[in-house]
Order: C-alpha cells, then structure tokens, then sequence
C-alpha cells in the first residue's frame, strides 16, 4: 500500500489490494484516468478535499458497483429541496466514486 496523501489507519483492513495513486494531471478527470498501476476491475476515486465516508458506505456501494460494473456508482448525493415551489430536485456528485478499470477515460471527461 502506498500512503499517497491518505494515512493508511483511515482504511479498514480489505480482502483486495488498496493503492493510493495520486493523479498526475492538473485536472480533477485526472483521476479517472487509466493507470497502469490499478490492477483491480473496481477502482474506487475520491477527491482529496472530499470527507472520507463511512466504511459501511464504501461497502454498500462496492456491492452496488459489482451488480452493476459497467455505472459509476457515486457515494455521495444531493438533494435540495426548494422551498419557493415545494419541489425536490437531485444532482450527482462524483467527488467519491466506484468506476470500472476499463471504462472509457474520454466518456467520464
């Protein structure tokens, strides 16, 4: 395991292999970017000024993710609710996300 910028006691003990790859380009699409050191099919991403959620979250997406390998599988939500016209909307956020290792980088830009 490498530490990256993350302390490796923040992470539960896990039956795969956890590296932590600092992006190498100036963007945030940068890390979803193919490297070729990611040699598991699920990649997990989070944005560094992005809160670390809960080890039950990152385990229910993962289960969520390996049913459907082909999404990106998003562990964080918004929903607002306007209170002007009584209505609820959702956005995606992908500040913390599940994504297949193969998934086309020129799609996820």
């Amino acid at each position: 395991m490498s530490s990256g910028t993350f302390e490796a006691t923040l992470w539960p003990s896990l039956i795969v292999p956890l590296n932590v790859v600092r992006s190498a380009y100036g963007s945030v699409n940068g890390r979803f970017f193919p490297y070729r050191q990611i040699i598991t099919e699920a990649v997990f991403s989070i944005e560094e000024d992005t809160c670390l959620p809960s080890v039950e979250l990152i385990e229910r997406a993962f289960e969520l993710w390996c049913q459907n390998p082909e999404r990106l599988i998003s562990l964080s939500d918004q929903s607002i609710w306007n209170l002007f016209d009584n209505n609820q909307s959702f956005s995606a956020s992908f500040s913390s996300v599940f994504f297949h290792k193969v998934s086309d980088f020129k799609e996820l830009q």
